[in-house]
C-alpha cells in the first residue's frame, strides 16, 4: 500500500516520499507534523 505523495521534510526542505505508517514513524513524526493532504491520502490508502 504505497502512498504517492511528496512532501517537505524539515530537514532543510529535503523531499521525503511516504511509503506508509510505518515510513512515518521512521521519520519520528508526530502526527501534528504530518501535512493534512499526506494524511488524508494515508487514511484513504487505509
Amino acid at each position: 500500500q504505497l502512498v504517492g505523495e511528496w512532501y517537505d521534510a524539515e530537514d532543510g526542505g529535503q523531499k521525503e516520499y511516504l511509503y506508509n505508517r510505518l515510513k512515518l514513524e521512521s521519520l519520528k513524526l508526530e502526527d501534528r507534523d504530518v501535512p493534512e493532504d499526506v494524511k488524508k491520502i494515508l487514511r484513504r490508502k487505509q
